[in-house]
């Protein structure tokens, strides 16, 4: 082997070294890895939900942090009375198909709001969010209108679905670059000493 081969490969070996060293500073482990702080919520979070003349609610879902003050706007846009009915159990399911299953719900489940606006009015209503995160179910409960008009209180943050990215979508991206690289670093490494053993 010549002096110029040996050298080349010392070279390829140092360059696998440093990727090897660049790869194991650069993916975050469990201890080093700080969640990033959450913007602390505003004092009140001021939401309008309006009834529809579709017997629908605008919009199906509205968004709070845990123990946050809310101040709801509802607005009847329809012909008749409405209720805004706002469960206090999280990630209920409830029987929205089944007209009699859901009068029983009703009966049986407590309420954080229930409140019945009369046609074209629009009232005010503060409540105060659950302290605990997770999705509350918000319904009419008149005649069966829970079929289409339905929603989701959604307090805090639901966490990653399962399968989902385990270090966060950017570390994972970072994390398959680096992996890519030193597969072909070390591709290009076992080429070069073939090249170099060849018999000339």
């Amino acid at each position: 082997m010549s002096s110029r081969d040996e050298t080349g490969a010392r070279a390829g070996s140092a360059i696998l070294l440093a990727i090897l060293l660049a790869a194991v500073v650069a993916i975050p482990t469990a201890s080093s890895a700080v969640p990033a702080p959450r913007p602390a919520a505003a004092a009140t979070a001021n939401v309008t939900v309006a009834m529809t003349r579709l017997t629908t609610f605008t919009p199906t879902q509205i968004v709070a942090e845990p123990g946050q003050n809310v101040s709801l706007t509802i607005v009847n846009e329809g012909i008749m009375v409405h209720s805004f009915t706002l469960y206090s159990e999280a990630n209920v399911t409830a029987p929205l198909s089944a007209f009699r299953d859901m009068l029983d719900f009703n009966d049986t489940h407590a309420k954080i709001v229930d409140a019945w606006i009369p046609a074209g009015e629009t009232w005010v209503v503060n409540f105060t969010a659950p302290s605990t995160a997770g999705r509350y179910l918000y319904v009419c409960m008149v005649n069966g209108h829970w079929t289409t008009m339905n929603g989701l209180l959604v307090v805090g943050g639901t966490g990653p679905a399962a399968g989902g990215w385990p270090l966060g979508l950017v570390p994972t991206i970072m994390v398959g670059t680096i992996a890519l690289v030193l597969v072909l670093a070390a591709g290009y490494q076992v080429r070069a000493m073939r090249a170099v053993r060849r018999p000339k």
